[in-house]
């Protein structure tokens, strides 16, 4: 009888993580993987302004494959600064895709770039943008 309980215990238990990963999957959980890493001889002050009003005055716009926009935030961190880009669905910003932190180094800067999946099966590659950015290039 105890067995009988324990494999129905399991059985269950392994239906319920089944069911929490696909959840967390088609909620737009994902593999945020880093694309760039930068090294660079300009203030982290000026590389985050930079980004934070071309993202904003470039990815608000995008018409791609998505008819959403994108929340850009910026954040102060122990050593510099993190700048996150979220998909928004309505009025509510979704998990932040993108990742952009920007820390103090002994010559300038380090910029360290991580992006995931926009929505399922979308990819953006904005990190190209934000290399652009940092090399001094402005353009959408």
């Amino acid at each position: 009888m105890k067995i009988k309980r324990f494999r129905t215990f399991i059985r269950s238990f392994n239906h319920a993580i089944l069911v929490i990963c696909i959840t967390a999957f088609a909620s737009g959980c994902m593999v945020i993987l880093p694309t760039s890493s930068i090294s660079t001889n300009q203030e982290p002050e000026k590389i985050v302004e930079r980004i934070e009003y071309n993202a904003n005055r470039c990815w608000s716009t995008l018409h791609k494959p998505i008819h959403s926009d994108i929340v850009v935030n910026t954040y102060t961190i122990q050593n510099g600064y993190k700048l996150t880009a979220s998909r928004k669905e309505g009025s509510t910003p979704q998990y932040p895709f993108l990742h952009v932190t920007v820390t103090h180094s002994t010559y300038g800067s380090e910029v360290s770039v991580r992006e995931g999946e926009f929505n399922l099966g979308t990819d953006l590659n904005l990190s190209d943008d934000v290399n652009r950015w940092i090399n001094g290039d402005n353009s959408c």
